[in-house]
């Protein structure tokens, strides 16, 4: 059975939020990326203004961002055995598949968005979800460069999952 990390209290906490908004944009951030959490929710301030903002933030320390009346702040800690900073890191980059599993389960929405905290959004979010009427899942596709091909780059990634797109069924 796979693990649960967000509680039914922000389960309903994000419901209860979510009447009247466009949808759910959420981003994960740890001690080393939380400083540019304030960039990505000034960016979303501007193009998102309609949305819900879930900052989940992996770990104990202090965060300072301003007061945003669409922001829902979440802590998740770290299991003891993660030790070393790379199994933190992993930990944090892979959890975002977890979160989206059960934001789709369980947030009463048709759309939601994960980014990483690090992104800044730069045109109207309600785009992304009329370029691509029809699709489930949009990521971004990553073509071969010249240099790419000169260096026989094997181990490129063709699709990035900095942001993540996703129309769910719950409405």
């Amino acid at each position: 059975m796979q693990k649960e990390y967000l509680d039914k209290v922000l389960i309903e906490s994000i419901n209860k939020e979510l009447k009247g908004k466009e949808g759910i944009i959420f981003f994960i951030s740890t001690k080393s990326y939380n400083k540019y959490l304030e960039f990505l929710l000034a960016s979303l301030r501007i193009n998102a203004p309609n949305w819900i903002y879930l900052s989940i933030k992996i770990g104990n320390f202090q965060t300072h961002e301003n007061k945003d009346i669409n922001l829902i702040k979440y802590k998740i800690d770290l299991p003891d055995h993660f030790d070393t900073k790379n199994k933190k890191k992993a930990f944090s980059a892979n959890l975002r598949i977890l979160i989206i599993n059960e934001l789709v389960k369980k947030i009463n929405t048709n759309k939601l968005i994960y980014t990483d905290v690090d992104n800044l959004f730069m045109k109207d979010i309600n785009d992304l979800f009329s370029y691509y009427p029809t699709k489930n899942i949009i990521l971004k596709k990553i073509k071969r460069t010249f240099v790419d091909i000169i260096l026989k780059t094997n181990n490129l990634m063709l699709y990035k999952s900095g942001v993540i797109i996703i129309y769910t069924n719950n409405f």
